[in-house]
């Protein structure tokens, strides 16, 4: 039991981390997507 217990374990905290660094460069796109439209840069990736 102790080993199903471990392995549920690892799996469920690779499954949070990776939500977490998906959730990250996410916000983090929004964040430049924001700035280029404010700043209306967006014509030089263009």
């Amino acid at each position: 039991e102790n080993a199903g217990l471990d392995a549920t374990e690892i799996l469920s905290r690779i499954i949070c981390s990776t939500i977490k660094t998906i959730f990250q460069w996410e916000l983090m796109w929004i964040q430049i997507l924001n700035y280029l439209i404010l700043s209306k840069r967006w014509y030089l990736i263009i």
